[in-house]
């Protein structure tokens, strides 16, 4: 799928991340924006930590500059993931709505020197309180928080 620029899956049960982020034809994907379906009672979320590593690591996943999963349980350590792979160094958007992201996840992306990169985060509907609000606010780029 050498053409494909965006991905949209929207209330989907199965995200085989690892499985696209092995997908050599994806060179030229720009938007990878997940929604899963609402989790029942008992289901684990449908995107984990060891998806959003594999999007982030992914050889072939390069040219992502729109990056949104939500209704994940990845938390802080996503947000150290994210980090530490460097892929917010080319991020423009980084949409991680409805998740459990806390203060120190909010710390964590304020004091990296490549979230000034990001035109937009959401971090809205995760666990953040008013010290994790205020830390982000500080840094200048526009965040949703709501």
């Amino acid at each position: 799928m050498p053409n494909l620029r965006v991905l949209q899956l929207y209330h989907g049960w199965t995200y085989p991340l690892d499985r696209l982020a092995k997908n050599a034809s994806l060179t030229n994907l720009t938007h990878l924006l997940c929604h899963p379906h609402a989790i029942e009672y008992g289901e684990p979320p449908y995107i984990r930590l060891a998806g959003l590593r594999a999007v982030c690591r992914s050889p072939h996943l390069t040219s992502l500059t729109h990056l949104r999963l939500r209704l994940t349980d990845f938390g802080d350590g996503g947000v150290r993931e994210i980090l530490d792979s460097g892929i917010l160094k080319r991020l423009k958007v980084l949409d991680l709505r409805h998740g459990c992201i806390t203060d120190e996840g909010a710390r964590l992306l304020a004091a990296s020197p490549d979230l000034k990169n990001l035109e937009h985060l959401d971090l809205s509907r995760n666990a953040l309180t008013e010290d994790g609000c205020n830390a982000l606010a500080a840094t200048k780029v526009p965040v949703d928080l709501q």
